[in-house]
């Protein structure tokens, strides 16, 4: 699957004032569809991921903070755990009573805010794109006679997606996404517009078909790559690199994103914060065992031999279990009787 066209054939025909049920099948194969085709796009440079050519694995889960979640497109590797992940959200209908597309809004904001505060709170480095999908007649249902502010429920989307997307380098809010986008899609075959993207740091229109659209190759040279027109990114600091800038002319579609494992590892973390996630050398981490193993040697010898208080520091453990003995008294110590000694002798 590799036409959107072909996506939307095979997920059936479109139910117009089916049940719910009809509805959120469409909905479920559609998506379904969709992971297939940007999975496809995305498997030159990314062998393993899913779902795979086959069509199996979708939504396969990845790891969080909370357990494992499920992704829609997931490119994950054993170097890197979750490298990038797509998450794909639609909507299909107008609502009954508004005649607007805006009545779940709010929820998958909220979902797509959960799953980018769990993963990345886990996998810091994690490249999250959030894909939602409207049809383009969205862009048409504005009321002249509204409120000011008011906007179609295309621009509407845009307002409430944006505050989800944008996460330029690991430091930044966890439950933003690297990027978002709204596809477009025409419901009538006949219509020759063919799916578009805009990114939703752009300004919509408030009616009408935007103007300034991408195809599925330009949106994808976008995905964290390169900062979209109308935002700016610090020239140094932690922002200032997060993956190699889009290159000009032919190329295959996963080069924006990362050329290898190394970069990924690399690049999405500031240049601060390089030198702790990289993993120890094996002459270091023989050198840390050794000197771990030797505090317990040192601890259970000077234990038998018994240790006193002002040889502490020699004990290089953060407790200094060393210390912990005991010594016989003839004497012991009692409180809480008004008028004794505070010594007593055992066999008085």
């Amino acid at each position: 699957m590799w036409a959107f066209r072909e996506a939307f054939r095979a997920a059936g025909e479109r139910p117009a004032e089916g049940t719910s049920t009809a509805k959120k099948n469409y909905a479920e194969q559609l998506s379904r569809n969709l992971a297939m085709l940007f999975a496809n796009r995305l498997r030159s440079g990314f062998p393993e991921i899913t779902p795979d050519e086959k069509g199996r694995r979708h939504e396969r889960p990845a790891r969080t903070a909370k357990g494992t979640k499920k992704l829609d497109v997931n490119y994950s590797h054993p170097d890197i755990g979750l490298g990038l992940g797509v998450s794909i959200k639609t909507l299909n209908f107008r609502d009954a009573d508004s005649g607007r597309y805006t009545k779940n809004y709010t929820r998958i904001d909220n979902e797509l805010r959960a799953e980018a505060l769990d993963y990345h709170e886990r996998q810091p480095w994690a490249l999250l794109v959030a894909l939602i999908f409207l049809p383009v007649d969205a862009c048409g249902d504005y009321k002249s006679g509204a409120r000011k502010e008011a906007s179609s429920s295309f621009g509407q989307a845009i307002k409430v997606f944006r505050y989800r997307g944008n996460r330029n380098c690991p430091t930044d809010a966890d439950q933003l996404f690297e990027r978002v986008f709204v596809g477009l899609y025409a419901i009538d075959e006949d219509d020759p517009w063919d799916v578009r993207f805009f990114d939703v740091m752009q300004a919509p229109p408030r009616s009408g078909r935007p103007s300034k659209t991408l195809t599925l190759e330009e949106s994808l040279r976008r995905w964290p790559g390169s900062t979209p027109p109308g935002t700016t990114r610090p020239s140094s600091g932690p922002g200032s690199r997060r993956l190699p800038p889009a290159r000009r002319g032919p190329e295959p579609l996963h080069e924006p994103l990362l050329d290898d494992l190394g970069a990924l590892r690399d690049l999405a973390l500031p240049d601060d914060d390089r030198a702790v996630a990289q993993a120890p050398e094996r002459s270091q981490a023989r050198a840390s065992r050794r000197r771990f193993w030797s505090n317990f040697v040192s601890q259970k010898a000077r234990l038998r031999f018994g240790v006193v208080v002002r040889e502490q520091p020699a004990c290089r453990c953060q407790k200094h279990p060393c210390t912990k003995t005991a010594q016989r008294r003839e004497r012991f110590a009692t409180s809480g009787e008004p008028g004794r000694s505070r010594f007593d002798f055992r066999n008085e």
